[in-house]
């Protein structure tokens, strides 16, 4: 893992306001967990990391669902329904 990348990735999703990064359907982390798939490498002529996308962080507001949450590149809050996606490809 190069940690010198993870540091400027870092840096720039916290200049720009982001949570984090995700590959829409795929995946996401956090800053405080970027990357836990071990991959690091830069993309071409990209600012950020394993094709990801940068995005915002929502927790499961849903009662029963403590600790869920999902990042996404839009910062409108998400529809239940959203969240009930995710239930359901997991």
């Amino acid at each position: 893992m190069n940690e010198s990348i993870l540091t400027e990735v870092k840096s720039k999703l916290s200049a720009g306001g982001f949570d984090g990064l995700y590959v829409p359907g795929e995946c996401g982390c956090t800053l405080e967990d970027l990357a836990p798939c071990g991959g690091c490498d830069r993309d071409e002529g990209e600012t950020f990391i394993n094709g990801c996308e940068p995005g915002y962080l929502f927790r499961d507001p849903r009662p029963g669902h403590g600790g869920g949450w999902m990042i996404r590149g839009i910062r409108s809050v998400p529809e239940i329904s959203d969240w009930e996606k995710l239930d359901i490809s997991l």
